[in-house]
């Protein structure tokens, strides 16, 4: 989770993006996705 944030943040420092910096939050979203995915059901 904290270096999503610290990703996110250094993409939206500049204001500006280009098509790395969306890869890279895709990216982002496809690993937290994959780790929330892979926690255990609570019973």
């Amino acid at each position: 989770m904290i270096v999503s944030v610290g990703v996110v943040t250094l993409v939206a420092q500049d204001g500006e993006t280009n098509w790395f910096e969306g890869l890279q939050l895709l990216s982002v979203y496809v690993v937290l996705g994959g780790f929330l995915f892979s926690l255990p059901w609570p019973h």
